[in-house]
Protein backbone atom coordinates (compact mmCIF):
# COMPACT_ATOMS: atom_id res chain seq x y z
CA UNK A 1 0.00 0.00 0.00
CA UNK A 2 3.10 2.13 0.62
CA UNK A 3 4.44 1.90 -2.95
CA UNK A 4 1.33 2.80 -3.91
CA UNK A 5 0.36 5.68 -2.04
CA UNK A 6 4.55 6.97 -2.40
CA UNK A 7 3.80 6.27 -6.38
CA UNK A 8 0.47 7.88 -6.81
CA UNK A 9 2.00 11.40 -4.94
CA UNK A 10 5.33 11.41 -7.03
CA UNK A 11 2.41 12.19 -10.16
CA UNK A 12 0.26 14.03 -8.16
CA UNK A 13 -2.87 11.71 -7.63
CA UNK A 14 -4.03 10.04 -4.39
CA UNK A 15 -5.19 6.57 -4.16
CA UNK A 16 -9.01 5.54 -3.69
CA UNK A 17 -10.25 2.30 -3.28
CA UNK A 18 -13.70 0.40 -1.40
CA UNK A 19 -13.73 -2.06 1.06
CA UNK A 20 -17.11 -4.10 1.18
CA UNK A 21 -18.42 -3.68 4.77
CA UNK A 22 -17.94 -7.83 5.00
CA UNK A 23 -14.37 -7.24 5.03
CA UNK A 24 -13.78 -5.95 8.58
CA UNK A 25 -10.11 -6.83 8.74
CA UNK A 26 -9.17 -5.22 5.50
CA UNK A 27 -11.27 -2.15 6.74
CA UNK A 28 -8.92 -2.13 9.89
CA UNK A 29 -6.23 -1.82 7.96
CA UNK A 30 -6.66 1.01 6.06
CA UNK A 31 -7.75 3.27 9.03
CA UNK A 32 -4.72 1.59 10.76
CA UNK A 33 -2.30 3.05 8.33
CA UNK A 34 -3.99 6.31 8.21
CA UNK A 35 -6.26 6.06 5.01
CA UNK A 36 -9.82 7.67 5.87
CA UNK A 37 -13.23 6.67 5.22
CA UNK A 38 -15.15 9.12 2.83
CA UNK A 39 -18.20 7.25 1.56
CA UNK A 40 -20.52 4.63 1.28
CA UNK A 41 -21.84 3.15 -2.23
CA UNK A 42 -23.69 0.06 -3.42
CA UNK A 43 -21.01 -2.46 -5.38
CA UNK A 44 -23.20 -4.60 -8.05
CA UNK A 45 -21.31 -7.28 -9.55
CA UNK A 46 -22.37 -10.35 -11.42
CA UNK A 47 -21.80 -14.20 -9.80
CA UNK A 48 -20.67 -17.22 -11.32
CA UNK A 49 -24.26 -18.09 -12.01
CA UNK A 50 -25.38 -15.06 -14.39
CA UNK A 51 -27.40 -13.33 -11.30
CA UNK A 52 -26.62 -9.66 -10.35
CA UNK A 53 -25.89 -9.40 -6.88
CA UNK A 54 -25.34 -5.95 -4.86
CA UNK A 55 -23.05 -5.49 -1.82
CA UNK A 56 -22.47 -2.36 0.66
CA UNK A 57 -18.71 -0.91 0.39
CA UNK A 58 -17.46 1.87 2.38
CA UNK A 59 -15.20 4.35 0.16
CA UNK A 60 -11.16 5.24 1.36
CA UNK A 61 -8.72 8.06 0.14
CA UNK A 62 -5.10 7.27 0.59
CA UNK A 63 -3.19 10.19 2.97
CA UNK A 64 -1.42 12.61 0.69
CA UNK A 65 2.62 12.75 0.54
CA UNK A 66 2.47 14.72 3.85
CA UNK A 67 0.11 11.72 6.09
CA UNK A 68 -2.91 13.92 6.01
CA UNK A 69 -6.11 12.30 4.80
Amino acid sequence: MRTVTEEAGKRGLRCVLFALVKDVGAMRLYERVGWKKFGREMYGYEDGEGEWREMEAVCYVAPDSTGKA
